[in-house]
């Protein structure tokens, strides 16, 4: 990790320790910056990693050289209120200097900012919104900034009023069913104690795609499509391996779509013929039933309905089962080292 490498080269010698702390590579946790630096750009980096995992920025270090910051002192004083003068709300960070000798080779001193990660959202005073991806302090857009919102916890999705909609708008078999089950006295009621209408009597995000009739009324993505393909690869043009009887759409409440869909996908997950136990030739899952099951129903409860423009997808192959879901992994997951 970097921040066990900074540690490591601030626990050197002064005169090693400038120099290894420039030959450190920028990356997730760790920028380097040049005591010129404006103190805005230098908000603009504390955002980005408060947004993110925290990190380390350490200034007095431009293009792995050894500057120091002694003789930009009249800034210094700037680049440390740079988090209460230009974040909202202000980043929480330590600030220290440590000493080093410069590639002068004069005595001098760096200035050490520690993020920590934050349970909230910051922006710059003027509204830009960072988030440290890789090496970059990226700017996000107004839907990537909402998923970071939700993201973190500050706002759920789930329970923001659905416009023009109201308690009635949730009834049916579905939520006949679902306060037989919890044992309540009548609708409202359940619906109120799990936060599934507002206080106005408006159904939330969740509610209404729990228990209204048509929740594609109002969210058009919010469907699941099942497909079978006749080869291990996709294909495209005229090379299409899609079954031509073999594309279903789902839609409804969340848990008649659950139901339809794994009746669909059980009559057409792959099975193979083969001597069981008892000496009898029975169909054999190639892909266990239990596994596909829970990613689908973690692929329809945690899909990002705030994202338009996409939908679930189960794609089924003769070896395989893909479900593909819309939204990003939480924080910054990376899904290609889940572990």
């Amino acid at each position: 990790m970097t921040s066990n490498q900074v540690d490591h080269c601030l626990n050197l010698t002064i005169d090693k320790r400038g120099s290894a702390l420039a030959t450190i590579d920028e990356d997730q946790w760790y920028e380097r910056k040049s005591a010129r630096v404006d103190p805005r750009k230098l908000a603009e980096a504390m955002v980005a990693m408060a947004n993110a995992e925290g990190g380390v920025v350490v200034v007095g270090l431009y293009d792995k050289a050894v500057e120091g910051i002694d003789a930009f002192r009249p800034k210094t004083n700037n680049l440390r209120q740079a988090s209460i003068d230009h974040c909202t709300p202000p980043v929480r960070a330590t600030i220290d200097e440590t000493e080093c000798i410069d590639d002068r080779g004069h005595p001098n001193h760096l200035l050490v900012v520690r993020i920590d990660p934050s349970e909230t959202v910051h922006e710059l005073m003027n509204g830009d919104c960072y988030l440290r991806v890789g090496d970059e302090s990226r700017k996000l857009n107004y839907s990537q900034r909402r998923e970071l919102t939700y993201d973190k916890g500050t706002a759920q999705f789930d329970g923001v009023a659905v416009p023009f909609t109201e308690s009635s708008d949730l009834q049916g078999p579905v939520l006949d069913n679902y306060r037989r089950v919890t044992g309540a006295v009548s609708d409202h009621s359940i619906l109120r104690a799990r936060n599934l209408i507002t206080r106005d009597g408006n159904a939330t995000v969740a509610g209404y795609l729990l228990f209204a009739a048509n929740p594609q009324e109002h969210y058009p993505e919010a469907y699941v499509r099942v497909l079978r393909f006749l080869s291990d690869e996709r294909g495209s043009g005229a090379r299409l391996s899609l079954d031509d009887n073999a594309d279903f759409r789902f839609e409804g409440p969340i848990p008649e779509v659950l139901a339809r869909a794994t009746a669909q996908i059980d009559s057409m997950a792959p099975r193979r013929r083969r001597l069981d136990a008892d000496g009898s030739f029975t169909g054999q899952d190639l892909v266990p039933r239990e596994a596909w099951l829970e990613g689908l129903v973690n692929a329809v409860i945690h899909r990002s309905y705030s994202l338009a423009g996409d939908h679930i997808r189960v794609e089924i192959f003769p070896s395989r089962i893909e479900i593909e879901s819309p939204g990003r992994f939480p924080g910054l997951a990376d899904p290609s080292k889940p572990t």
